[in-house]
């Protein structure tokens, strides 16, 4: 027997989103514990904005208006913050942890999760108010069984993804929501601990992206995102040095800063301290490296620079021994850079990147400990001093701000002119008075010279 189906009418489609989004809504106040009338749950909200967010003058809530205000915080992150900044959380948990009912409790949690990036830009810790709570419950909701038996790890994010080592499984025992900011931030979380097996050479863009956003949270209580992202790249570049990390260092910069800024090279820098000096130095040591190549190949112009050839084999051994740099360039060759150097140079690190008012010549500034160098492209003079002849706060300099003042004649041990490099005659009287300041120095004067 042949069934017919009815001829199909020609309705106007029918929007289901709004529905959905109803049914949503109300699933999600039947999980809280919300099955009062809309009127009555308006009612407490007004209350409650009227008497704590207001005028800040907390009177104590009845059960069944925690119940509303607790869903209302839940769903309205505008509400919450508000209340962090009026302060009152703290007296809202306290009357909450006293609650015998069951929905009230969990939203203290739930509190938490909705709302882990709010509390963190806050400085409002409320795992005394979890941990309160959980280990009072001697019920039998599944999910708050759940969040008593891994409550160590729940107050840690850290842990909690050692323990359960994926976020899915996370999500699924304790039952997050994907637009929570506890799910998102072990997102990031997991994006970090990623970094360690990425590839040197790969570029990580989006990541770093990523990461940069949520800089400023922490990784733990001793250590932000940003600066343990820092000491994962660092370490990476530490155990494979012989790779192109430009990417990596300016991403660095953009997550804490040039560790070669005047704060940091006066040790006053938190976010430093707290990566850790070994990291500190290293990218010290990279940066001026880098910064010294830069000099001795990019802005020295070989078909103009007689000496190119020479300085470059000359300082090239001493960068082992260099402890920072700080570059000047003119504006013609600042023009002719590209990409992310010449980022570094618009950038806010007046310590290691300005600009000199030459119409040719280029500088360098090296520190070597008990002696100092500032050597220039196109004829210039190598001047050795005793100490730092100049502030290095400033981001445009004049020549002869390295020898005319009173302060950088006092300091200079020696001028040497680039003469007779062919022979070695500079070359020589440099390494001699280099040899005598840097310790422990194992460099040959052949070495330095052109082969």
């Amino acid at each position: 027997m042949k069934i017919e189906l009815p001829p199909i009418k020609n309705h106007p489609p029918y929007d289901f989103s709004k529905l959905i989004k109803t049914i949503e809504t109300n699933i999600l106040k039947l999980r809280n514990g919300s099955n009062r009338k809309p009127n009555s749950f308006n009612d407490d909200i007004r209350f409650f904005r009227e008497h704590w967010l207001k005028n800040e003058e907390p009177v104590t809530l009845s059960t069944t208006q925690l119940r509303s205000v607790s869903i209302h915080l839940i769903e309205s992150k505008i509400s919450f913050k508000q209340l962090l900044e009026v302060e009152l959380l703290p007296e809202l948990l306290s009357q909450m942890e006293k609650e015998e009912n069951i929905s009230i409790k969990k939203r203290v949690i739930q509190f938490y999760f909705t709302h882990y990036f709010l509390l963190e830009e806050y400085k409002i810790d409320i795992r005394s108010s979890i941990s309160k709570v959980l280990k009072k419950y001697k019920g039998h909701n599944y999910f708050m069984k759940i969040y008593k038996t891994y409550l160590n790890n729940l107050l840690d994010p850290i842990s909690l993804l050692k323990k359960f080592k994926s976020i899915e499984k996370i999500w699924k025992t304790f039952n997050l929501s994907p637009n929570s900011d506890f799910y998102n931030y072990l997102l990031i979380l997991d994006l970090v601990n990623q970094l360690k097996s990425i590839e040197p050479d790969k570029s990580e863009k989006e990541v770093f992206k990523k990461i940069n956003s949520y800089k400023n949270f922490r990784y733990d209580k001793h250590i932000l995102i940003g600066e343990y992202t820092v000491r994962v790249l660092i370490e990476k570049m530490m155990q494979s040095p012989n790779y192109d990390y430009t990417e990596w260092v300016n991403f660095i910069i953009d997550l804490v800063g040039d560790p070669r800024t005047v704060s940091t090279y006066n040790a006053q820098n938190v976010s430093w301290n707290r990566i850790g000096e070994k990291y500190r130095k290293f990218l010290i040591g990279y940066l001026s490296k880098e910064d010294l190549v830069l000099f001795l190949e990019v802005l020295s112009d070989p078909e103009y620079d007689n000496v190119y050839r020479y300085r470059k084999a000359f300082w090239k051994p001493f960068v082992k021994h260099l402890r920072y740099a700080k570059l000047f360039i003119n504006n013609s060759e600042f023009e002719r850079l590209e990409g992310p150097f010449k980022q570094r140079f618009t950038g806010r690190n007046n310590s290691s990147y300005s600009f000199i008012s030459d119409s040719k010549r280029s500088f360098i500034y090296m520190d070597f400990g008990k002696i100092k160098v500032i050597e220039g492209t196109h004829n210039a003079k190598v001047r050795l001093y005793s100490d730092t002849p100049i502030s290095l706060e400033n981001k445009y300099y004049d020549y002869q701000d390295f020898y005319k003042t009173d302060y950088a004649k006092q300091l200079i041990i020696e001028e040497v002119t680039h003469s007779h490099s062919e022979i070695g005659t500079w070359q020589n009287k440099v390494f001699n008075i280099l040899k005598e300041h840097i310790p422990n120095i194992k460099i040959t004067l052949r070495e330095t010279l052109l082969q």
